[in-house]
């Protein structure tokens, strides 16, 4: 029997009925389950996915393309992660440093849960399900289901952008929609889910190591949501953020690398990184690389004056109060 392939109306109920799943069925339903509940709600988006496939009479192997990994190709996929996930973590420093209390209210919860249980709860329901269950839904169906779309470029930011978009934050929409793109990106250029499988998971056990390996540090301070609401209260420095824009002034060499390593892995290409014919592309990267230079010397420079002037206004007022108590 001939396999169909899905079409965009499949891609939409796949969507509708993720978003009823997540935002009505589960808090209804699995609310008060904690993690647990997390997981039977990735679980509940595997088995959605599958079901509307098999109706579909779609062929498994095309909607979730799964094949033996190359090397090269796993080493591309972490430097383009690792150039991705330094600038994301840029754009969220910068969107804390003018929205504290958003931006930790928006993670408190589920960071909250994940300190209370043990790691390897944690790694099966925040690192493992989701880069399963969830990429079955995004990277799967739904983006099968647009490949009838020409513009590459246009799929990617569809398909990252709703990907963001379920995170269910405005706070956590420009990281997470730029993840999900680069995800949806492996996958279209390589024809394997695994890549993107693999770069889901990793971004998320990062932080879970992370958080896990603060336990004690936030045991001794108080609760973890205690230590969040006062964080909140706070506004990080301006020259904390520009560290992290700093950091990411190597991103774009980075990510070019891992890209050459993708197609090497999947393309048979044995070239040079930067060949001689192509130098637009290295200008480019300089040109990004040092905007990002500049900008982050920029916010240091504004930090430092900032911190002067407020020095000074202290100094001064200081300087009232001894004279008021001069005989």
């Amino acid at each position: 029997m001939n396999k169909k392939k899905l079409k965009p109306y499949h891609g939409i109920i796949m969507i509708v009925l993720s978003a009823i799943l997540i935002f009505i069925v589960n808090p209804l339903v699995f609310g008060g389950l904690g993690l647990t509940g997390t997981l039977c709600g990735e679980l509940l988006l595997l088995l959605a996915a599958v079901l509307i496939t098999a109706a579909a009479r779609a062929d498994f192997r095309e909607v979730f393309p799964v094949h033996r990994p190359h090397g090269f190709t796993i080493l591309g996929t972490l430097f383009m992660w690792g150039a991705t996930f330094v600038s994301v973590m840029a754009v969220t420093m910068l969107l804390t440093y003018f929205f504290p209390e958003e931006v930790y209210g928006a993670s408190a919860g589920l960071s909250g849960a994940i300190m209370d249980a043990s790691l390897l709860m944690g790694v099966l329901i925040v690192s493992i399900s989701p880069a399963i269950c969830e990429e079955a839904v995004f990277r799967g169906v739904f983006l099968s289901s647009l490949k009838g779309i020409r513009r590459k470029w246009l799929v990617i930011i569809l398909v990252g952008g709703i990907f963001g978009a379920f995170h269910g934050s405005i706070w956590k929409l420009i990281p997470t929609a730029a993840l999900g793109m680069l995800m949806t990106y492996l996958v279209l250029e390589t024809g394997n889910m695994l890549y993107s499988c693999l770069l889901h998971l990793i971004n998320n056990l990062v932080p879970l190591l992370l958080l896990t390996a603060m336990k004690g540090m936030y045991s001794s301070m108080g609760s973890y949501t205690e230590v969040m609401e006062s964080a909140s209260q706070m506004q990080i420095p301006l020259a904390s953020v520009a560290v992290y824009v700093l950091m990411t002034a190597a991103a774009p060499f980075v990510f070019y690398i891992g890209r050459y390593f993708m197609y090497r892995g999947e393309r048979g290409y044995t070239g040079e990184i930067f060949r001689a014919d192509n130098r637009k592309t290295l200008y480019i990267l300089i040109g990004i690389t040092a905007a990002i230079i500049i900008v982050g010397i920029l916010m240091f420079a504004v930090s430092f004056i900032a911190d002067q002037q407020l020095f000074q206004e202290i100094m001064q007022e200081s300087g009232s109060v001894s004279n008021g108590f001069t005989l």
